[in-house]
C-alpha cells in the first residue's frame, strides 16, 4: 500500500471510543454528544473520520488500520464470527 493511504475512512463511534480512550460504547456516545469525539452525522448514523482520530493521537495516515481491523474482528457479532 502506498504511504499515506488509509483502508478505512470512517469508523463507528464505539470503535473510535475504544481506540481513543479504551472506553465503553455508552461512554463513546457520551463523548460524541459532548463534542469530545468529533462525529459526522450520516442520516441517523454517527461515524468518526479516521483522519481526525489519527491526528488527535499524533499518528501518520494509515497507522490505525490494523487496530481498526482487530477491534472489528473482536467485536463482530457471534453469529458472524
Amino acid at each position: 500500500m502506498p504511504q499515506h493511504e488509509r483502508r478505512h475512512l470512517t469508523i463507528t463511534v464505539p470503535c473510535a471510543g475504544a481506540l481513543l480512550a479504551n472506553v465503553s460504547r455508552g461512554t463513546a456516545y457520551e463523548l460524541a454528544k459532548t463534542g469530545d469525539l468529533e462525529v459526522i452525522q450520516v442520516g441517523r448514523k454517527k461515524v468518526v473520520a479516521v483522519a481526525w482520530l489519527e491526528t488527535k493521537l499524533g499518528l501518520e495516515p494509515g497507522e490505525l488500520d490494523s487496530r481498526i481491523d482487530t477491534w472489528r474482528a473482536e467485536n463482530r457479532p457471534a453469529q458472524l464470527r
